[in-house]
């Protein structure tokens, strides 16, 4: 009898180790259409011997995985799900991972969870389903380039990971050598979705913040003195690789100025410290300046410039209120409402180069939304945009450096940017200028669709950047059509700035109309107008004064949207026949022209989730006016503005 079984196991193990042979469980309700076999995967009641078929034979890492050895270690075939306990952890010691397998259009590989089967022993998870927790442990990971999780292979989806404890480290490599969370950078990789994920509380081991001296010509800070709430970690927990060290002081205006890229070749002393690097020199002499120490090498997802077609980003979590240098502030005024804390900076980057579609995310307390490339942002919260510790970092809340069209269509729709590193009078160099949505430039033959978006509290005057040939599109450019939109174009510190920078007449055609422009600036567009292919119409821009005045404040739970005795603000009658040309290219977007605001997504800082939509929009009247910006007034709705009780008839 017991050669029986030792033969049954044998042939059982053969099976499994045969790759996409290996024969999966049943899968769980709620995965994803096309998904039919399932394996499951518990990294505290697994092992990687066990069958994986069933909850109680789960392995103990999914296929991919560092230290996947045995049955585990198979690859995929299209339709199968890999299911991860919710609430139980898996190490450092399990990345780098690659998810293994390649889906089809029918039936992706799905890596994800099933929300009732969790490890209830576990803090907090007594009751209740909780996300499965990559804990990086403020660790490199085996990858030489500090990648944490390669997408490598197409028809991917990814669901409902936490993700913490990351090491912002430089990798030590020339190029794109800084940490990437999700590295979809592969050439032919296509139709990856990365969903419901929470990612947080990345950290720098070298990173400090105080005051020293430093000498031009010279290498080398004396008497720096970290800042109370910024001790300087210990020598002995630096990298012992060759760390970058970012050097800079305020008084100039910028954070930070001199020595970026350089490289840390000792820490000496005792509070004060005496910091020695190798590489660029110090441009100025400057005594008792605020220096910066460590680096920004954080990219949360990395992709290809050119496209990885088909990848999206939906409903996640980026929240860095709990990196290394938000810790410095975790406020949202920088400092303004407390006496130590006015220095406000952190690190990462949500989207570098790609993925191109971004849907219903939150980004918060980061150095930047996105750089790179841009077919879709939707519906995306994107808020407390702070100053980078690297100095060649962009700072924006979406700069996309190149569109790439999904048949011909590109769209930024329902998004909210806001409070974007608003500026402290106490700290030099605190007024940093901010890009909010840039360079956009359609290719030749598509269009760019940018409507119902809310922008306030911001530090930069320009929101939408069409570049004028220098940068993106430089000749025979697509067509843009810019309406419906609300902006609190920035404060009155700068006039050099307009709500719209540049509609060059590189531009096929562009159409800006029904904008409501809230700006002390002298004029909501760059130049002495934009081109003769290019027209504006129904823009009404107010000062500050005059919009708080008629009801549109910050102060409400939607802002800028009409208070209950402001006026509405008429446009044109608008035809419908922009909406039904968006419709023919998606169905979502077309659905949203016909309505206003959704007011992107809110966050469950407790679930650490998004609510979808952050208020229930209101339908755009079939015949006559829309009204002017990213609100339709109804009474109609309880979650809309209320009915005006006048109308505005002129245009200041």
């Amino acid at each position: 009898m017991g050669r029986k079984v030792l033969k049954f196991m044998t042939v059982a193990v053969l099976v499994l180790m045969a790759g996409a042979k290996a024969k999966a469980g049943t899968c769980p309700s709620d995965v994803p259409a096309g998904v039919t076999n399932c394996f499951f995967v518990s990294y505290a009641h697994g092992s990687d011997s066990n069958s994986g078929t069933t909850e109680n034979a789960a392995w103990q890492h999914a296929p991919g995985m560092q230290g996947c050895t045995g049955n585990c270690n198979i690859t995929p075939s299209a339709g199968t799900g890999i299911i991860l306990q919710g609430c139980v952890t898996w190490p450092n010691s399990s990345f780098t991972w690659t998810p293994a397998g390649t889906g089809t259009s029918g039936s992706p590989i799905y890596y994800g969870v099933d929300k009732s089967w969790w490890d209830s022993t576990v803090a907090g998870c007594a009751s209740a389903w909780n996300r499965p927790i990559f804990n990086l442990g403020n660790a490199a990971v085996t990858d030489s380039l500090q990648r944490i999780i390669v997408l490598g292979h197409s028809y991917l989806m990814i669901d409902n990971f936490e993700i913490t404890n990351i090491s912002d480290r430089d990798s030590g490599y020339s190029g794109e050598n800084e940490t990437h969370v999700f590295d979809i950078y592969g050439g032919t990789t296509t139709n990856v979705t990365v969903q419901n994920c929470y990612i947080h509380g990345w950290k720098s081991e070298f990173f400090a913040i105080g005051t020293g001296n430093i000498v031009s010509g010279q290498n080398q800070i004396t008497n720096f003195v970290p800042l109370s709430y910024s001790p300087m970690p210990p020598a002995s927990t630096w990298p012992s690789q060759s760390s970058h060290i970012v050097v800079g002081d305020v008084s100039g205006g910028t954070i930070p100025q001199t020595g970026n890229g350089t490289v840390l070749s000792g820490i000496s002393g005792s509070n004060p410290y005496t910091i020695t690097w190798t590489g660029n020199a110090a441009s100025g002499t400057c005594n008792g300046c605020i220096f910066t120490v460590g680096g920004d090498f954080l990219r949360v997802f990395v992709g290809n410039e050119t496209g990885n077609p088909g990848t999206v980003v939906q409903n996640n979590v980026i929240d860095g209120s709990d990196s290394t240098a938000a810790l410095i502030n975790p406020y949202s005024d920088c400092g303004l409402s407390e006496g130590n804390n006015n220095w406000c900076g952190t690190s990462g980057i949500a989207q570098w180069r790609g993925p191109q579609i971004w849907r219903n995310n939150v980004i918060r307390y980061i150095q930047s939304g996105a750089v790179g490339a841009c077919t879709e942002w939707s519906g995306n919260l994107i808020e407390d945009i702070r100053l980078s510790t690297n100095a060649s970092a962009h700072t924006n809340g979406v700069e996309c450096l190149d569109v790439i069209p999904a048949n011909n269509t590109a769209f930024f729709y329902g998004n909210v940017i806001r409070h974007t590193n608003k500026a402290n009078p106490a700290t030099p160099g605190g007024l940093q200028s901010i890009g909010l949505l840039t360079e956009f430039s359609p290719p030749n033959g598509s269009t760019l669709y940018v409507f119902n978006n809310v922008v306030y509290d911001t530090l930069q005057n320009v929101w939408v950047g069409m570049p004028s040939g220098t940068t993106g599109c430089q000749s025979n450019c697509g067509s843009a059509v810019v309406f419906n939109n609300s902006s609190d174009c920035g404060p009155s510190w700068n006039h050099s700035f307009p709500c719209i920078n540049s509609c060059p007449p590189i531009f096929a055609s562009c159409t800006i109309q029904n904008n409501h422009w809230i700006t002390n600036a002298s004029s909501q567009f760059s130049g002495s107008g934009c081109g003769s292919n290019c027209t504006a119409t129904s823009e009404l821009v107010q000062t500050v004064s005059k919009a708080n005045g008629q009801g549109y404040l910050t102060s409400t739970t939607y802002a800028y949207s009409p208070g209950s005795n402001g006026s509405t603000l008429n446009g044109l009658s608008t035809s419908l026949s922009t909406c039904t040309a968006i419709s023919l290219v998606s169905v979502a977007a077309g659905t949203a022209c016909l309505s206003d605001t959704p007011y992107a997504v809110s966050y469950n800082s407790t679930a650490h989730t998004v609510v979808i939509p952050a208020r229930s929009p209101v339908l755009r009247p079939p015949t006559g006016n829309w009204a002017i910006g990213a609100y339709q007034s109804s009474s109609g709705s309880a979650s809309a503005p209320a009915a005006p009780t006048g109308l505005l008839a002129s245009v200041n």
